[in-house]
């Protein structure tokens, strides 16, 4: 991958060369080096995601090579976002004010949790959430076509948005699993509801039996009216890449360099002497052998653990060269130019600004540097639970379409839901499996 100052350069016109001059080629812009077959855009069928249409294969393969961003994701967001699962409640308020929770389960939401597999399928949205900030649930209608039956979550990597009608609304839904250039008989469309009305929408369309429809879930945040972004893409193509290299840069010097700890210098003298001033006289094999019981006797010296702390004596003394004398065996170390350290500070910065993208207080996976608090029990419980509160807004957006489907199917207009909250104020005496949780309204 290259990295160009700016997102419309490429090679190409990093060195002002035009689509002219590869013929039958459009020359594509952006960060990655990728050369298109020229053709008639306007004929596209679908609504791209990202320059090229592979925007989100893009981010899961630059956040699969880092192990952190990995884990943050995974093991940290989701289960935070998803708490200790979904809770149906009703509020009520006293005379006085004063509000009061109740936990709701009745028949008909335990048989659609249980039919549906919400628990599971509300994970599988959490996670599309967090890696794409977008999900697509499906709406699926009973045999009556007058209530939502089933509901099936399609990842976001496998969905692109039918192109915008004139009165802005999307009519449907493209998926395949051959993005980001399918053939059109390699897609398949569920039809979308409208936007800012889904539910008027649906109550008032001709249904049938098995009918299904997309509930459109995104916020179309920053002026995006198809697909939203999580501030950490933008990460995608600049401290992401620094963050994965690190560790590449640092494999190549382990693998390609010399590992050379000693120089050892031996004048010819010391073999002439060695060989009873025979040494002219030997073969090269006969030469060959006496230097290699020399370097074999130096290794066994001053290589392992058991040689640490021997005293090395080697009897020498001056040899005439030339007009110059100089001393014998002569044993100089090399120093590594290369420290252990170099990089670990883009490496740690790269992962810092990757945390704080994602919402993270550093502090919570002990990756701060400064005060004693840095990482410490009180600090990160803290930072725990103050990211729960930060989530309300993913979490209303990630239960929208339960919403929806209470509505829908005539369920207590008075149930709510929401997840509940782990405390991380229990001692493990207290809680010890950590299923106790908080809610929190």
């Amino acid at each position: 991958m290259a990295v160009f100052p700016q997102r419309s350069q490429n090679l190409f016109t990093f060195y002002g060369l035009t689509a002219s001059d590869v013929p039958g080629y459009a020359v594509a812009a952006g960060s990655k080096i990728k050369i298109l077959p020229a053709g008639d855009l306007s004929s596209q069928q679908y609504t791209s995601w990202g320059e090229y249409n592979d925007w989100p294969e893009l981010i899961r393969t630059e956040t699969a090579k880092n192990g952190f961003a990995l884990s943050l994701l995974e093991d940290y967001l989701l289960p935070l976002h998803y708490g200790t699962g979904i809770i149906p409640y009703i509020e009520t308020q006293t005379p006085e004010g004063k509000r009061s929770i109740k936990i709701y389960w009745d028949d008909e939401i335990k048989s659609f949790f249980k039919t549906c597999n919400v628990h599971r399928l509300q994970k599988q949205i959490i996670a599309d959430y967090e890696w794409m900030r977008n999900y697509f649930p499906e709406l699926i209608l009973d045999r009556t076509g007058k209530k939502i039956a089933y509901v099936k979550n399609h990842s976001p990597w496998d969905c692109r948005w039918d192109l915008m009608n004139p009165d802005a609304t999307i009519p449907n839904l493209l998926i395949s699993h051959n993005w980001p250039s399918p053939k059109e008989e390699q897609w398949a469309k569920i039809p979308t509801l409208d936007y800012d009305l889904p539910l008027l929408d649906l109550q008032n369309r001709k249904k049938s039996s098995g009918d299904s429809f997309i509930l459109p879930t995104q916020l179309r945040l920053r002026g995006k009216k198809f697909y939203d972004e999580a501030p950490w893409h933008a990460l995608v193509t600049t401290w992401l890449p620094i963050a994965n290299a690190v560790p590449e840069i640092k494999k190549a010097i382990i693998t390609n360099k010399l590992t050379l700890p000693y120089h050892i210098e031996v004048p010819v003298e010391y073999f002439r002497r060695k060989s009873n001033n025979k040494w002219e006289s030997l073969t090269d094999e006969a030469r060959t052998k006496h230097m290699e019981e020399f370097i074999a006797m130096v290794e066994n010296f001053l290589a392992g653990k058991a040689n640490a702390g021997k005293t090395l004596i080697t009897p020498t003394d001056l040899y005439n060269k030339g007009s110059k004398e100089t001393w014998g065996i002569k044993i100089t170390p090399i120093e590594d130019k290369i420290k252990d350290a170099a990089f670990l500070g883009d490496n740690y910065q790269a992962n810092v600004e990757i945390l704080q993208a994602m919402g993270f207080d550093p502090s919570t996976t002990g990756r701060s540097k400064g005060g004693s608090e840095d990482g410490s029990g009180s600090g990160k419980k803290q930072s725990f639970t103050i990211h729960q509160e930060r989530l309300r807004v993913r979490r209303e957006t990630t239960l929208y379409w339960l919403d929806f489907v209470r509505d829908f199917n005539g369920w207590n207009p008075d149930i709510k839901f929401m997840y509940g909250d782990v405390d991380v104020n229990i001692t493990l005496d207290e809680n010890p499996t950590s299923k106790q949780s908080v809610i929190r309204t």
